[in-house]
């Protein structure tokens, strides 16, 4: 049900952003796939990386209240730790996003009372030695860390039970409005940078001819006998002349 809504989300920040990502997953609760839209600035991957599919790490950062946090605590998604202490500040958050609030006419809650917190959701590979399938070998894994406590929700195998090869699964599809160099996608707003910048320069140049061709100028005759004479006069300056 909500794959047109967070289809028409993606679609309109893609030109924005130049990538953006879906995620996809079978909800247990709803017994159906499920689909949510990532913008670019929660989705972290290392600098060397030069193909999103390829990287050897991929982090969803997922900002979750206490009540959501609880809830997959009771699901059986995260293992229980406890009562961990709720942030009792808002984490930092990236430009776009308070940028977004401010179109939204949002205001963050300084006191974050609804207990909202950073999960880093990491997609990698990694060593287990008690990892009876991966024999201790490099496999991937799913491995979930609360932000503030610095501990482990959850760790899950990323591969097939029955693939031989553990070969990851994606589970977030990469949406690209130009395809560039690097892991990322260039938008409308890296295009038209340069060009911005210049219009800036072209539009301040007009305003300081301007200015000066309005601002306040004299010349003042002194009296006497007419001589010739070339005056260049300043800006603001009042110059008297021989005449």
């Amino acid at each position: 049900q909500e794959y047109r809504t967070e289809q028409e989300q993606l679609l309109t920040q893609l030109p924005m952003g130049g990538s953006q990502y879906q995620k996809w997953w079978y909800s247990e609760r709803f017994k159906r796939p499920s689909t949510e839209f990532i913008p670019i600035d929660d989705l972290l991957i290392p600098y060397a990386a030069s193909y999103f599919y390829t990287a050897n790490r991929v982090t969803h950062v997922q900002h979750i209240t206490a009540f959501e946090l609880e809830e997959r605590v009771t699901s059986g998604l995260y293992r229980d730790l406890g009562n961990l202490s709720d942030p009792g500040f808002t984490a930092n958050r990236s430009a776009s996003s308070k940028a977004n609030d401010k179109i939204e006419g949002k205001e963050e809650d300084a006191y974050n009372e609804d207990g909202l917190r950073d999960v880093y959701e990491i997609y990698t590979w990694y060593k287990f030695d008690d990892d009876e399938i991966s024999n201790g070998e490099s496999a991937p894994y799913i491995i979930t860390v609360d932000a503030y406590s610095e501990k482990v929700l959850a760790i899950y195998r990323n591969w097939e039970e029955t693939d031989e090869k553990l070969e990851k699964l994606d589970w977030i599809v990469e949406w690209k409005f130009i395809p560039w160099r690097g892991a990322y996608g260039i938008g409308l707003p890296h295009l038209i940078g340069g060009i911005s910048a210049a219009l800036t320069g072209a539009l301040r140049a007009l305003l300081d001819s301007a200015h000066i061709n309005n601002s306040a100028t004299l010349t003042k005759l002194k009296g006497g006998k007419i001589s010739g004479q070339n005056i260049t006069v300043e800006p603001t300056q009042i110059v008297e002349i021989e005449g």
